[in-house]
């Protein structure tokens, strides 16, 4: 099957260029075009691929309900093909070149990295909420920038990732709450609190609905990542003990780690409670997060009096990536079963012909 295939190949990859350190950015970019390519040929893959394929196709006779920005990319698309395949073709590069960017920016393990990123739900949430994921590869992106306070290029991205879908708007706020370090009391107060929120989640949600109400498909419940949140939590868990117990080192040895354990925090109480659709919703931006933190943690380990930690927490992390991954591939609520390919990429064929791969 195609997709336990990329998965031995990141690990091939990770492995020799571990053997190998002169092949490891060439690897890397190796890794890039398997998991775009994967994504931009499939066809009818994805729950929602036929909607965005039927929006496309006839969006010069539809208003599209959408934000600005992907109605925007849109047009753009189609003013050079009619063929929709472009349209995921183009997505897909954006997103994945995004979370690429930022793994090679940001990982000190970028293959554990790729790995936690195709196994862990992630890659193929890409293939479902298009366009909420090109604003998490976006914002994925652009917390590079508070590091360095180059305050106005986070909000020119973050105002891109809005304008593809306007749930980023919540990251607008980052830069005043990561201006200082912030204490673990302060975290682990953070945990609680969002902890009884989202025990009432429903009820605040349903009053939104009344206030607005497209909100009102968001109050039921989805179950479509299963027992991946639990895989989840068992990992951000651990990586927040870890974090807990190195938090001075940590946030030394990366001033980002300061910003991924607030994220991280945050993250944790929502895994119990990601039936929720907005629950779940929200929860992608952080998740996306943990594929960064967590090698970061492994580094250090590698050298801090609790190197003990290191390679059960590295093992725990491959066990649950797999395990999480054959459950994703098992129940398929995602969609992503059977892998069709779309080869026929002539600009102005709308009604292309898939192959089915087994």
């Amino acid at each position: 099957m195609i997709y336990w295939y990329m998965v031995l190949l990141i690990v091939i990859f990770g492995l020799t260029s571990t053997i190998f350190p002169f092949l490891k950015k060439s690897l890397f970019v190796g890794s890039f075009f398997i998991l775009w390519l994967v994504s931009a040929l499939r066809y009818d893959v994805g729950v929602d691929f036929m909607s965005y394929k039927y929006y496309f196709d006839f969006s010069n006779n539809l208003v599209l309900p959408f934000e600005k920005g992907f109605i925007g990319l849109i047009f753009f698309v189609r003013s050079v093909a009619t063929n929709s395949q472009y349209l995921f073709i183009v997505v897909s590069l954006i997103t994945i070149f995004f979370i690429f960017k930022a793994i090679s920016d940001q990982s000190t393990g970028p293959f554990l990295s790729i790995f936690m990123f195709l196994t862990l739900y992630m890659y193929f949430s890409s293939f479902n909420i298009l366009r909420q994921y090109i604003s998490v590869a976006l914002i994925f992106y652009a917390v590079k920038f508070i590091k360095v306070k180059q305050f106005t290029a986070y909000y020119f991205v973050v105002l891109l990732a809005i304008s593809i879908h306007s749930s980023a708007l919540i990251f607008l706020l980052l830069p005043l709450v990561v201006r200082r370090i912030i204490r673990r009391s302060t975290l682990v107060l953070i945990m609680i609190l969002e902890f009884i929120f989202f025990l009432y989640s429903t009820y605040w949600i349903s009053l939104i609905a009344i206030i607005i109400p497209k909100m009102a498909i968001y109050t039921g419940t989805q179950s479509v990542v299963h027992g991946t949140a639990n895989m989840l939590a068992l990992i951000v868990g651990s990586a927040l003990i870890v974090y807990f117990l190195n938090k001075d080192q940590l946030d030394q040895l990366n001033p980002n780690n300061n910003i991924y354990g607030l994220l991280m925090t945050m993250l944790f109480p929502m895994l119990f409670f990601f039936d929720n659709i907005v629950v779940q919703r929200l929860g992608v931006y952080f998740i996306i997060f943990l594929i960064v933190f967590v090698p970061s943690e492994l580094e250090l380990l590698k050298q801090g009096r609790y190197r003990i930690l290191q390679l059960p927490f590295y093992m725990l992390c491959l066990i649950l990536g797999i395990y999480s991954f054959n459950n994703q591939l098992a129940l398929d609520n995602s969609g992503v079963l059977p892998y069709q390919v779309n080869t026929n990429l002539n600009l102005n064929d709308s009604y292309p012909l898939p192959e089915m791969i087994e």
